[in-house]
């Protein structure tokens, strides 16, 4: 799929994406409140930048991850794939 500014894709966390998202819920006084990320988790990301002037299914991204709690994460350089710590066309209902 080749990314567009505003679509909503699917992330599969990494490990340490998931660790970054602990860390910062442990951290803030109970002001991040979420079930515990861990690698491999699926999670909605919102493109809001495709780098480079044609897009292809090689171009890295960066978004907003929404997470299942009350924060966000944000991810950069993020490319298409099946693997942890890549995003993937959500698949069809």
């Amino acid at each position: 799929m080749i990314p567009s500014i505003g679509r909503i894709v699917h992330l599969r966390l990494s490990e340490g994406c998931a660790a970054s998202i602990n860390k910062a819920r442990a951290e803030s006084g109970g002001a991040l409140k979420g079930n515990t990320a861990k690698e491999g988790d699926v999670y909605p990301l919102l493109i809001t930048r495709v780098w480079g002037d044609e897009p292809t299914e090689t171009t890295p991204v960066n978004g907003q991850v929404h997470l299942d709690g009350n924060d966000c994460l944000w991810v950069t350089s993020v490319v298409q794939g099946d693997g942890p710590g890549q995003w993937f066309a959500p698949p069809r209902a």
